[in-house]
């Protein structure tokens, strides 16, 4: 029989405390554990994101650099059809497709075997390839099953107890794992308690939260104190709208509220159309995704990748037709790209799209001459809280995300508002979440 893993070994330094601990012993063990689970999720995503974006980096310098030699551009298409191959081996397994959603709810329902050789590893690799290779997904959804995945490959040395115990060991487990996931993901210590709350829609109880705060901490110091990694995306000059303005913010949440109903709609529509596509062997479902995005490396890189890129000229003055094409764009091949079932998710891209909604709002405020809003740093915000909670249907987690992702603590007033708005637009819409 395999002796504990190494993750195991540092579980087994403290028991696990009964999920009903309310001494204040048990309690500073329950922060320990979480600290310890922020620490190694943290890490693993934070290498994760460094090294998947300098991949995808290269890959983007590789296009630039032989822009006018189509042939050499087209050399590239050999080693994305090599990740496609690889990236399909691995969808074999359900676990490892699309965010991970389906793999936590049966991991929360029963006992998983394996989770770091079967889940971990194979998530890791796979999604890797899909942000080094440039297709328009996200990140969080593998960071959030890598944190589970992580805190359950500590699981093995929690103490005794009957099955119910063990049960409700293993749940605070996942759920701060999923936690530390999501918060690894974006360099945001607070977002993944509210998306434990909010999206899985957990009641947290006192001693989750307890294990959820020392993630945090430990996500913390491993993402920004060790590694580095800060505001994912700093916008300068974010000011709030003016009081007698606030209702511009409403106007960017129906604007980018939409724009997150549709982008729920599309995802939906071409899962629905590669289900169709049932003779095609599984293993080669990735290949046109792949082969798209070295496509539109060569044809129309913006749109390629997570696609946060697109800030930086819009705080500097985009076209607006050129925000428009983006769009549209990003939209469908965002689409073409998830519906695949590549092990990705999907929060990224629509904070991406949200944010061009907010910007292409200011760009028509601006032109009619009204100047209260707080500026393109400010829409760009608002709409990226808007888009998301119309698709998540989740303004709170939507606002702390974007506060702690871009640092625009001033525009908070109109996050409310813009976010709020959306989701109430989603549900007289009768939008399904995410």
């Amino acid at each position: 029989m395999a002796g504990p893993s190494f993750f195991q070994r540092i579980g087994g330094v403290l028991h696990f405390p009964a999920p009903d601990a309310h001494t204040a012993g048990e309690e500073v063990r329950l922060a320990l554990w979480g600290l310890i689970i922020g620490l190694l999720a943290g890490n693993i995503i934070a290498v994760f994101r460094i090294s998947s974006s300098a991949a995808f980096s290269a890959v983007l310098d590789w296009f630039r650099v032989h822009a006018g030699e189509p042939l050499m551009c087209a050399a590239w298409g050999l080693p994305a059809l090599l990740a496609a191959l690889i990236t399909g081996r691995l969808m074999r397994d359900p676990a490892i497709r699309s965010g991970g959603a389906a793999w936590i709810t049966q991991a929360l329902a029963g006992p998983q075997k394996n989770v770091l050789t079967r889940i971990l590893l194979p998530k890791f690799l796979g999604s890797w390839l899909v942000m080094a290779c440039g297709l328009s997904v996200g990140r969080e959804g593998p960071c959030i099953q890598m944190g589970a995945s992580t805190a359950l490959g500590l699981a093995r040395c929690d103490g005794g107890g009957d099955a119910a115990t063990h049960a409700a060991k293993r749940r605070m487990l996942i759920l701060c794992g999923c936690a530390a996931g999501l918060a690894a993901a974006f360099s945001a210590p607070f977002a993944g308690i509210f998306y434990v709350l909010e999206i899985m829609k957990e009641r947290i109880s006192r001693n989750l939260l307890i294990l959820m705060l020392g993630a945090s901490l430990g996500v913390y110091l491993a993402t920004t104190g060790l590694f580095g990694l800060g505001l994912m995306l700093p916008l300068k000059d974010a000011a709030p709208p003016a009081p007698s303005f606030l209702w511009t913010a409403a106007i960017v949440g129906i604007c980018a509220g939409l724009v997150g109903i549709v982008y729920c709609g599309m995802l939906r529509g071409a899962q629905r159309l590669y289900a169709r596509g049932r003779r095609i062997p599984l293993l080669l479902h990735p290949l046109l995704p792949f082969l798209g995005a070295a496509f539109m490396l060569f044809f129309y890189p913006q749109a390629t990748g997570e696609g946060l890129a697109i800030f930086g000229s819009m705080e500097s003055g985009g076209a607006l037709p050129a925000l428009l094409v983006f769009l549209c764009v990003k939209l469908l091949f965002t689409s073409f790209c998830y519906g695949s079932g590549v092990p990705a998710g999907v929060m990224v891209p629509v904070l991406a799209l949200g944010g061009v909604a907010g910007g292409l709002c200011a760009a028509f405020f601006t032109a009619a001459g009204i100047a209260g809003g707080g500026g393109m740093a400010a829409f760009i915000a608002m709409g990226m809280a808007s888009a998301f909670a119309a698709a998540e249907r989740a303004p709170l987690t939507g606002i702390m995300l974007v506060l702690e992702t871009t640092g625009a603590y001033a525009v908070a007033p109109g996050l409310l508002l813009a976010a709020a708005v959306a989701t109430l637009l989603a549900r007289v819409a009768r939008a399904r979440p995410l």
